[in-house]
């Protein structure tokens, strides 16, 4: 990585930091707190449970240092905000990883939107879809956990929405299905997420634009064997 002199990991599991380090030929430690108090580490990134975040991002910026926090950053408003505070109070920074705005697909999208390119934005389906791979996702569980990302770009692409209906579905433990219809002036956003896809689907995401001169269509497939290839394709169709 260009502009990073040394990276140090911290985990549980010694086998696999061992793997890590002779990888990636980087530090590793089972001591957190080795990290938080190394004074020649200028960044933490989290990768913890949520429920930790607030704790380890506070401590981070006590001793000193910018934080990268992975999403969600919290469950609840009172520890995001205690997250800010502490960013302010320390003089530092708390990064968070919403790395959907950052991707090529996505950016073309806003690009579109904002060139005025094929005219006004009139509907958008946008979906993010997974096997049950990733612990709990549950309705009570899936909307911060998974749909984030969705509803972080909406909102970036489109700002908060007039009004807003959910449904959604619990299936086999810890799986779900939920869509949310958003409603904006002249634009009808449709946000689906699920993580009760079988174990044979692939993680998917993509997007269905409709504007008034023409529509926009994006797929992205992970592979059932859990090999993760990166591919773009995109179909625009031009009405006349």
């Amino acid at each position: 990585m260009n502009n990073v002199d040394s990276i140090k990991i911290w985990g549980r599991n010694k086998e696999k930091l061992q793997k890590l380090k002779e990888d990636l030929n980087v530090e590793i430690t089972t001591d957190i707190d080795e990290i938080i108090n190394d004074k020649n580490i200028d960044l933490v990134d989290i990768c913890l449970p949520c429920f930790l975040h607030k704790e380890y991002a506070e401590k981070a910026m006590a001793a000193g240092k910018d934080v990268f926090c992975e999403t969600p950053t919290a469950l609840c408003i009172e520890d995001a905000e205690a997250i800010k505070e502490a960013a302010e109070r320390y003089h530092k920074k708390c990064f968070v990883d919403m790395f959907i705005l950052f991707e090529e697909a996505y950016k073309y999208l806003h690009k579109l939107i904002t060139e005025n390119t094929l005219g006004t934005l009139k509907a958008l389906y946008i979906k993010r879809e997974t096997p049950h791979l990733w612990g709990d996702l549950s309705l009570d569980k899936i909307s911060p956990n998974l749909m984030i990302h969705e509803c972080d770009f909406v909102t970036y692409l489109l700002g908060y929405a007039n009004e807003i209906t959910a449904l959604g579905v619990n299936s086999k433990e810890g799986e779900s299905r939920i869509s949310a219809l958003l409603d904006y002036k002249d634009t009808a956003v449709t946000i689906q997420s699920s993580s009760l896809m079988p174990f044979s689907h692939a993680f998917t995401t993509g997007y269905e634009a409709i504007f008034e001169n023409g529509s926009v269509k994006y797929r992205y497939d992970g592979y059932a064997d859990r090999e993760e290839k990166r591919t773009f394709l995109y179909r625009i169709i031009l009405l006349t």
